[in-house]
């Protein structure tokens, strides 16, 4: 039966409810009685004990919601908050857009464009109204959280028919937002919150700044040797590489966190008082921006979309954010599986490299405080048939 002992929690299945209120019907009206699932019988005993599975998965997910490793949603949330922490929430990303129109015409806070390469929808933040030189700039704001791309001069539908509005177009691409943090990725970025008072300096120093709510990702390295290691850095070194967070709050956790006669290593400084007033310069680095050239030759098949190409280029944009780490390759295979997803084409070579016109399909190694760009303009998508 469902019960909670010391061992833990055990379910009864389905099938045994319902043998157990059969074994039970039968005792009281005979073994004889026909519980065949065909009759009313049978069917009401089948939705009697589905009631109680339910129950008995409702206490399970109960049991469970108690657990960081087995908690999802807003249980997960809760537990969190123990280690100090909190979900990480979704942000929008965001652009400036330039609209040109006859004069006098009102643009309404909340219209809509659209990106023509991503699909990408953008609403307008303030409303404006269209002065004399005839074009204005107003900041725009992705309909949903995440990471919608709008590149550069591919703003330019409108999607919000105005009259008297004429085009719109983002001289700059979008900065692009995050989505909120999933139940896994806030499971790993607890597993690493308890590594905060760890005795080892360097895990201490990771989990600290991998949990500033604005930082991406992170990487620290150290040199405990007496000499210049493989990565160039000096002798007894610390060298963290953050993407994003404010520069202030990571030097705090520098500070608070770095092993005394370590030397900090970095291009990023900041200054940290300590208790006494005393100013203390912290040291780390941003990645070092690679950028990749993607050259992709494409045979399209029947049912190939017309925007085939631009969607190619959105699922590698949108996988490489969430995916491509500070000092970890840029793996060619992987690339394909993201690709994949948009129909009816055969991708025949794809070649990928650090300058243009890539003509090699061999993985490009990263350098340890350096990260891989993807950018749409670098995307070449070569089509051909059907």
């Amino acid at each position: 039966m469902t019960q909670l002992t010391g061992a833990g929690f055990t379910r009864t299945r389905l099938d045994e409810r319902l043998a157990t209120l059969q074994a039970a019907m039968r005792g009281i009206f005979g073994q004889d009685i026909d519980l065949d699932p065909d009759t009313i019988d049978g069917q009401t005993l089948g939705i009697f004990a589905e009631s109680i599975s339910n129950i008995d998965q409702l206490a399970e997910d109960v049991y469970h919601s108690f657990n960081p490793n087995s908690a999802t949603s807003r249980a997960l949330s809760r537990l969190v908050m123990l280690n100090g922490i909190k979900r990480i929430e979704g942000t929008y990303s965001v652009v400036d857009v330039i609209c040109v129109g006859q004069y006098g015409t009102v643009i309404p806070a909340g219209s809509l464009v659209r990106s023509t390469a991503t699909r990408a929808q953008f609403r307008t933040l303030t409303s404006v109204t269209i002065p004399a030189e005839g074009q204005i700039t107003v900041g725009c704001q992705a309909v949903v959280k995440g990471a919608q791309i709008g590149p550069a001069n591919t703003i330019t539908k409108i999607d919000t028919p105005i009259y008297g509005w004429q085009t719109v177009n983002n001289p700059l691409s979008a900065t692009v937002g995050r989505a909120e943090e999933t139940d896994e990725q806030l499971r790993l970025r607890r597993a690493r919150s308890t590594s905060t008072p760890a005795q080892s300096i360097i895990d201490s120093l990771y989990g600290a700044i991998a949990n500033i709510p604005e930082v991406v990702q992170c990487e620290v390295w150290e040199n405990p040797t007496g000499s210049i290691d493989a990565n160039g850095l000096p002798p007894h070194s610390i060298n963290a590489v953050v993407e994003g967070g404010l520069t202030a709050d990571i030097a705090a956790q520098i500070y608070a966190r770095k092993s005394m006669g370590a030397q900090l290593v970095g291009s990023v400084t900041s200054t940290v008082n300590d208790s006494r007033g005393n100013p203390h310069v912290i040291r780390f680095d941003r990645p070092v921006n690679v950028p990749i050239y993607v050259v992709l030759n494409v045979l399209a098949m029947p049912g190939w979309p017309t925007d085939g190409a631009d969607r190619l280029k959105t699922q590698l944009l949108t996988w490489t954010l969430a995916n491509q780490r500070i000092g970890k390759p840029v793996i060619h295979s992987r690339l394909y599986d993201t690709l994949n997803t948009v129909p009816a084409h055969s991708i025949t070579t794809m070649f990928i490299g650090t300058a243009a016109a890539p003509t090699l399909e061999n993985d490009i190694p990263i350098a340890f405080n350096a990260l891989p760009r993807f950018d749409a303009a670098r995307i070449t998508v070569n089509v051909t048939g059907p």
